[in-house]
């Protein structure tokens, strides 16, 4: 089976990404994501500080961004690798990665093309991140620099089909961090949804109603999420089987998404127990 490629390049970011044939299979939960940095440097760990996670479901699709900053404790400039396991059916659709103080945005190019834009960065004395889709589901990308007790934010975006679990949607984040966060949120909208979703995991929102979507915000300062992030969203009387969504940098352009929704099994009726019994003989 050929292997598909796809490229993330800007200025000083590249992103590709291969595609495997998996077969379905109940796996363990990803691990939270994290910056490996050379263990033979015996160095202090850099450590994932400041969490931001920002949900929006349309439909039976769910978008999900997360801003994630990181510090550097030690008083020399790193460079690290940041890896960040996908769950099953995430798919990658933005990367982000801070450059002189500010996001610098990636998009997709061929691969070989990207290669050309990564060798004439690093020519001009550039340092570009470079990053990829594993085997596995595993999103990597180069860290340079990681300054001297200072911190790095790179910001990455997946959309997921939500879970059928027949009479609700369910959208599932697993939550496993080694160590308490400095700053963790989280803002969640449904768009346009008929009830309130509810909570359904280990970091529970409370969703309110606001004009026409369904919204829930949650700050927490020294917090370890241990758990997942889920929420139940009650099926649509008139199911969504397709709908497009725009692109947010590009309205010319639409993404599609089609799905059979099944519904709940009908509740058996109890057999009327018998008047007249009839013998054969």
């Amino acid at each position: 089976m050929k292997t598909s490629w796809k490229v993330w390049a800007a200025a000083a970011l590249l992103f590709t990404g291969a595609a495997a044939a998996r077969t379905p299979a109940i796996s363990p939960p990803p691990r939270p994501p994290q910056i490996w940095i050379d263990p033979a440097l015996k160095l202090e760990p850099v450590r994932l500080q400041d969490v931001a996670i920002d949900i929006r479901i349309q439909g039976f699709v769910a978008s999900t961004r997360l801003d994630l900053t990181f510090h550097n404790p030690n008083a020399r400039v790193l460079e690290g690798e940041f890896v960040f396991p996908l769950a099953e059916g995430q798919s990658i659709t933005g990367y982000a990665l801070e450059v002189a103080g500010q996001l610098r945005e990636g998009v997709v190019v061929e691969k070989e093309t990207a290669r050309v834009a990564f060798e004439s960065t690093v020519r001009r004395g550039i340092d570009p991140g470079l990053a990829e889709l594993t085997q596995g589901n595993v999103f990597r990308t180069r860290l340079y620099p990681l300054p001297a007790q200072g911190d790095k934010r790179v910001r990455i975006e997946f959309d997921q089909p939500l879970l059928d679990a027949g009479a609700v949607y369910r959208y599932l984040l697993p939550l496993a961090f080694d160590a308490p966060l400095r700053h963790f949120r989280v803002h969640a909208e449904a768009l346009r949804g008929d009830a309130a979703p509810a909570a359904s995991g280990g970091v529970a929102l409370s969703f309110a109603r606001w004009q026409e979507s369904f919204v829930a915000d949650l700050a927490r300062e020294n917090f370890r999420p241990e758990r997942e992030l889920a929420f139940e969203l009650p099926k649509p009387a008139n199911p969504v089987t397709v709908f497009s969504l725009a692109d947010r940098d590009d309205a010319q352009w639409r993404r599609f998404a089609a799905q059979v929704q099944s519904a709940p099994a009908e509740p058996r009726r109890p057999a009327a127990a018998p008047r007249h019994i009839a013998l054969f003989y």
